[in-house]
């Protein structure tokens, strides 16, 4: 994968459980999100790691949905490098299918 190839991530998440978008999975550590979806109830957060320990401990909500996709007018940096990611954690009851979609992007800032 390069730059402007599809950035796919999704997974299985149980009642309780999350799931960090990051661009880990993208082989430029950096991906433009442009669509966030769940099976289930979820509440979404920006997620930041401030001191790079590897650990997104700063979040700030941005949404809670039902089920279906988050809306958004711009796409969202994940950037493990940048230490900027989605947070999205799952209040349903039952597991739920979770993750987003964008295309992978230049890590060096310049996005």
């Amino acid at each position: 994968m390069a730059i402007n190839d599809p950035y796919v991530e999704v997974q299985v998440v149980e009642p309780g459980d999350e799931i960090i978008l990051e661009g880990a999975s993208a082989e430029t550590g950096a991906a433009e999100l442009h669509e966030i979806m769940s099976s289930g109830q979820a509440d979404l957060y920006r997620a930041f790691d401030l001191d790079d320990s590897g650990e997104m401990e700063e979040e700030t909500s941005i949404d809670q949905f039902d089920t279906g996709f988050h809306k958004q007018d711009n796409a969202l940096l994940v950037s493990e490098t940048q230490s900027v990611g989605i947070k999205m954690v799952n209040t349903s009851e039952t597991s739920s299918v979770m993750g987003g979609i964008g295309i992978e992007v230049d890590d060096g800032g310049d996005v």
